[in-house]
């Protein structure tokens, strides 16, 4: 960077610092109080992502009142709408129809139309998306827990892989 560039950048900052009650910005938000001792003794600053100086926060919350054009006033709107949880025991139901073995795509509109049949033949509390969310939820949770065995087992899967075994072979045999 050129000199000039950065003399021109702290004389805007300390203009701005000027409009906004004499605080100047810190952009990395540290404090310059703020050290710790590392573990061989040597002082390091602490970075902090918060800052909790008030009138840092004070010009902060002017700047922000700021954004809002004059003479406009902010827009609030009111929600209402029926709460109808679903009750554990169709979900319980409805994972097991969800959650095949081994297959992780999307659902194309036939297994879409099975699924509404089930729902429609259960007289499950439940609607499509719901369903569809209730899946979503459960195959990322599934991944999640799934992970470490997969780790465990990924020399073998490898081999596995390169022996000619295709993605959806070794999905099934890895799935719980």
């Amino acid at each position: 960077k050129h000199p000039k560039t950065q003399e021109v950048k702290s004389t805007e900052e300390e203009k701005k610092a000027e409009n906004d009650g004499g605080v100047k910005s810190n952009s990395d938000n540290e404090l310059p109080d703020d050290k710790e001792k590392s573990k061989n003794g040597v002082k390091k600053k602490k970075k902090s992502n918060i800052e909790e100086r008030p009138e840092v926060v004070k010009a902060r919350l002017i700047e922000r009142a700021r954004i809002m054009p004059s003479g406009q006033s902010r827009n609030t709107f009111q929600l209402s709408w029926n709460d109808t949880p679903v009750p554990e025991l169709d979900e319980k139901q409805m994972a097991e129809k969800l959650i095949e073995k081994g297959y992780w795509g999307v659902f194309d509109e036939e297994r879409k139309a099975n699924i509404v049949s089930f729902i429609e033949s259960s007289s499950s509390s439940m609607t499509l998306l719901q369903a569809l969310s209730l899946r979503r939820i459960l195959l990322q949770q599934k991944a999640m827990f799934r992970h470490q065995v997969m780790q465990e087992k990924s020399k073998s899967l490898y081999k596995d892989y390169k022996d000619g075994k295709t993605v959806v072979e070794l999905s099934k045999a890895v799935d719980c």
